[in-house]
């Protein structure tokens, strides 16, 4: 199973648990599987995506995910019935599209030993005779679970920036008065530092807006 780490030795850095991974897979079929980004740095988005020679037979349900501290990214593998093997990278963006690296993937029916280091765990009766219309519908039931999992993480991940937010601005609320409030009083003694205190409120107000926006993206 690949593993992803990122910003652990320095901001947007990315780094792979193995720099190949084999998902054994035979023509006809397809699988799902999970792979976990862990975060060591501030809050981000990352983006996901595969080399040309993979776009049909890769997918990600969530190719831009936000990851606070780890999150899952589920992944779906394909290969079509006239293919018996496909060969490319996944790749991962952070930084906004400044830094990108990429780990290999082999999809077929070879054997493992002979193609890479690490494999992803499939289903070994997709290579038992007979077995194609168990295969999709276990693959049918994995789609579903998958679905599922990701609805629930995205809808657990909105709370807790909505739980976030209510914070943050309650806290900025806050400060705005206690600032007002010294305002009024500077203003009274000496309308100079009154208008210092207000410059000094708009700049802090305006470097939040344009980092509270760049966030967003």
């Amino acid at each position: 199973m690949q593993q992803i780490h990122i910003n652990r030795h320095r901001i947007n850095s990315i780094e792979f648990m193995t720099p190949d991974i084999t998902i054994p897979l035979i023509p006809g079929n397809e699988c799902s599987f999970e792979i976990p980004i862990t975060n060591h740095g501030y809050p981000t988005h990352v983006h996901l995506s595969v080399s040309d020679n993979l776009k049909k037979n890769i997918r990600f349900l969530d190719d831009n995910p936000y990851i606070i501290s780890q999150e899952w990214a589920s992944v779906v593998v394909s290969l079509p019935p006239d293919t018996q093997e496909a060969r490319g990278k996944i790749k991962v963006t952070t930084g906004y599209g400044s830094h990108r690296e990429g780990f290999n993937v082999y999809i077929g029916a070879k054997s493992i030993s002979s193609v890479t280091k690490a494999t992803v765990d499939t289903d070994e009766s997709l290579g038992i005779p007979g077995s194609h219309k168990r295969s999709v519908q276990t693959g049918l039931t994995d789609h579903v679970h998958v679905v599922k999992s990701y609805l629930g993480k995205k809808r657990g991940e909105q709370f807790s920036i909505n739980s976030q937010s209510i914070k943050l601005y309650a806290i900025i609320t806050l400060i705005i008065i206690l600032v007002l409030l010294i305002i009024s009083t500077l203003w009274k003694s000496n309308m100079l530092y009154g208008a210092m205190a207000v410059s000094v409120l708009v700049f802090l107000l305006m470097v939040y807006a344009c980092t509270h926006f760049m966030s967003k993206k």
